[in-house]
């Protein structure tokens, strides 16, 4: 076995422990672990390692920003119309299956949407705003 891969083996398995160490942690509620001057955060990360230089790194596979407000469907379940909580660029509707099914453009809020026409069952409704951010939400049709 050459030099360079047997230090490619054990960085390896430093990498490995280092992994299995930050998971632990993350499962004990730990906040943050140390390794000399090095400092992680607990959570899920991808590691890239280059064996021939001896490089590594990390980054993160979660995100913290959530968006709570999300899009407000009302009345819901429904028979003929539905309502959403803000103004919108397009608000489409979709079936289970993913096809589209009704398209509504440059909406208004508490604006009522008519889907009178379509059968009863689990539909989803996406609407992007005006900064192309969308939001989704299950509307189900009595």
């Amino acid at each position: 076995m050459s030099a360079v891969s047997c230090f490619g083996s054990i960085w390896i398995l430093v990498i490995a422990f280092f992994v299995a160490k930050v998971l632990l942690t993350s499962l004990s509620f730990i906040r943050q672990i140390c390794a000399g001057n090095f400092c992680v955060s607990a959570g899920t990360y991808s590691v890239s390692f280059n064996r021939v230089t001896g490089v590594y790194s990390f980054s993160v596979l979660s995100t913290t920003n959530f968006d709570k407000a999300g899009l407000v469907l009302y009345p819901n379940p429904t028979t003929t119309t539905f309502a959403i909580n803000g103004a919108f660029e397009k608000v489409q509707v979709y079936a289970i299956t993913g096809q589209l099914v009704k398209t509504f453009t440059k909406t208004i809020a508490n604006q009522n949407f008519n889907i009178a026409d379509l059968k009863s069952g689990v539909y989803f409704v996406k609407a992007v705003d005006a900064s192309n951010i969308e939001k989704t939400s299950k509307l189900i049709k009595q």
